[in-house]
């Protein structure tokens, strides 16, 4: 049925009836939608996504360690749910890198990209944050920073929900000649730094997720708090 047709026999309800379909079609085409198990909910654990900590400062100086030493950063239990909290004075001079480590393409990774999701809750404008990803080579237990395959970051700003979509390079060459070595492994996190000599107090991290592509919406809010809409981008065949 046309739009003409059906403003013709149906007036205004009909029009709107035929754009909500026409919208509904639409999106149908572009996405999938699905209710979002408890299963699929666990996976935007922040603890279990982001599993470990690199903390640079006065303290891990003092002490000698840097991994997994929890001195600015911890794990903790915040209205029954696990987060991670930053607490980092300016004076002691230190930076936090929160990430996970791949030593192969995750599940879902068809196009190449990593897709991060991450959720702030405290984030002041004087807080640095980035999205950050490392490349390294060597053996499984080696760590050899990758020469030519840069570090790459994207600014974080403001409270809420943040996406990152950087390209994978495990696999990759990087140099040339007797120089060259192969991307083994990557890490993916969050970088965190005081800025403007103020401290950070109370950052919150309470949600982040990496995997397959997926939006996830709270349609009712005020209605079930526990229900989640889960959107995905349908893959286009290619011609």
């Amino acid at each position: 049925m046309s739009f003409d047709s059906a403003f013709e026999t149906f007036g205004i309800p009909g029009l709107v009836i035929f754009g909500l379909g026409a919208v509904a079609y639409k999106l149908h085409q572009k996405y999938s939608f699905s209710i979002a198990s408890l299963d699929m909910l666990n996976k935007y654990d922040p603890q279990k996504t982001l599993k470990d900590i690199w903390e640079n400062g006065e303290q891990p100086t003092a002490h000698g360690h840097n991994w997994c030493r929890y001195f600015y950063g911890k794990m903790v239990d915040l209205n029954g749910k696990p987060v991670w909290e930053i607490n980092l004075s300016a004076v002691e001079n230190g930076s936090i890198y929160i990430y996970t480590s791949f030593d192969q393409l995750p599940p879902g990774l068809d196009d190449g990209k990593y897709f991060f999701m991450i959720k702030f809750k405290n984030l002041k404008p004087h807080t640095k944050v980035y999205f950050q990803k490392k490349c390294w080579c060597g053996t499984r237990s080696e760590y050899i920073p990758a020469k030519y395959k840069r570090d790459t970051k994207e600014e974080i700003i403001g409270d809420g929900v943040h996406y990152y979509e950087p390209k994978t390079c495990i696999g990759d060459e990087d140099g040339d000649g007797d120089e060259k070595q192969t991307v083994t492994k990557e890490q993916i996190g969050i970088y965190i730094k005081p800025g403007d000599d103020q401290s950070i107090s109370d950052l919150i991290i309470e949600e982040a997720y990496i995997g397959r592509k997926y939006w996830k919406i709270k349609p009712m809010p005020y209605i079930f708090d526990n229900w989640y809409l889960l959107v995905e981008p349908r893959k286009t065949e290619a011609a």
